[in-house]
């Protein structure tokens, strides 16, 4: 776990509500459309975790100076590292798995991103709400 280290405690627990969310669409998915689906909808969100990791110490970083500048450009900073790292993750697996559904996997990389905005808003995490910023 030291790879998480660097990581909030907040990012980490959402991470694990969405590992578990991903298992059950997974699930569901694997009923409805066969284990090809299935594979594609944990390799979209395995991409967006993969992107989470690596962004949220960049994103997370302005604990010594906390300037609205400083927190701004980290923030943006984290957001295109996650981009591009799902960017790349997503073509790395369309160039190498050829037997993955791309609407399944385009289906979950959203609703994966979707999760992470709405879970930030719900603990209070909003655009102007600098009370958490810093720890």
């Amino acid at each position: 776990m030291t790879l998480l280290k660097n990581i909030p405690t907040e990012v980490v627990d959402m991470m694990k509500k969405l590992h578990i969310i991903i298992c059950l669409v997974a699930l569901i998915v694997f009923f409805i459309s066969g284990l090809t689906a299935a594979m594609s909808v944990i390799l979209g969100a395995l991409c967006v975790t993969l992107g989470l990791i690596l962004s949220a110490p960049v994103a997370y970083r302005a604990k010594s100076e906390a300037t609205a500048s400083k927190i701004i450009a980290d923030a943006l900073k984290g957001e295109l590292i996650k981009i591009l790292t799902i960017i790349g993750a997503l073509a790395l697996i369309f160039i190498f798995i050829t037997a993955i559904v791309p609407m399944f996997i385009i289906f979950r990389f959203s609703n994966s991103s979707n999760f992470f905005r709405f879970s930030n808003i719900k603990s209070g995490n909003k655009i102007g709400n600098n009370n958490k910023i810093g720890r």
